[in-house]
């Protein structure tokens, strides 16, 4: 099952999969074969992975980076648990959403200046820079970050400017699976700004440690942008279990 699964997504990797059980329920570990992550990415290097899936996978150039990010994951030093084939589906959309978002984001980084389009966004003294009521989360996201959008560029911090990214490649992954989802998101942001460490809290998992950091040279779409990447991926699903 999962291996068609990855197959309809332009992967046809050497896996390594083993049954387990954890809190009662009945899963797999998947990842990569030990043969294939030593040849594509050795000891967890992922700066040659992007070449290495065009030239060795052969996937369409619009599944390259959603395959590049699938390999990753496969080939990571951690695990990260999903409770099905969907849930998996549904994050690596949000990486390749963030880091398509990324390549078009360019900022002027001021650490005592801020700024975004007004007819998007206005400023509270409280609540820091909330959305206009009745527009749209990701249009209003887009047009402060993109200036391929606007025509200028906007003043930002940098970590604000990282929350922003994130939160588009959110926003784009409810408004195609969880309309209803992405109107609440909506709602708050017209009330107040999800920032700092409320923003890290509600939309992010960090994995390592400075005793134990990830490899310097182990990067996925959209690990920079703090989003947690584990490799031997945990998978549960009704399916799964009916076939033990």
């Amino acid at each position: 099952m999962l291996a068609d699964w990855l197959r309809a997504r332009g992967i046809s990797a050497p896996l390594s999969l083993q049954a387990g059980v954890q809190a009662s329920e009945i899963g797999w570990w998947a990842s990569l074969a030990p043969e294939a992550a030593q040849a594509w990415m050795p000891h967890f290097d992922t700066l040659s992975l992007a070449e290495v899936v065009e030239a060795t996978l052969q996937v369409p150039p619009e599944q390259a980076l959603a395959c590049e990010t699938l390999v990753a994951m496969l080939g990571s030093p951690l695990g990260y648990p999903f409770n099905s084939l969907e849930a998996w589906a549904s994050a690596v959309r949000v990486r390749c959403h963030i880091a398509q978002a990324a390549q078009r984001t360019a900022l002027a980084f001021k650490t005592l200046a801020a700024e975004r389009p007004e007819a998007f966004w206005r400023y509270d003294e409280d609540h820091g820079f909330v959305l206009q009521a009745g527009a749209s989360l990701v249009e209003a996201l887009v047009a402060a970050t993109q200036p391929e959008a606007t025509g200028r560029l906007y003043d930002f911090s940098c970590y604000r400017a990282t929350e922003y990214v994130i939160l588009l490649g959110v926003v784009r992954e409810l408004a195609a699976h969880h309309p209803a989802l992405l109107a609440q998101l909506q709602q708050v942001n017209e009330v107040h700004a999800i920032r700092s460490g409320l923003f890290h809290d509600t939309f992010l998992v960090e994995h390592g440690e400075h005793a134990a950091p990830l490899p310097p040279s182990f990067m996925c779409p959209a690990t920079g942008c703090g989003f947690a990447i584990r490799t031997s991926c945990r998978l549960t699903s009704p399916a799964m279990k009916a076939h033990g």
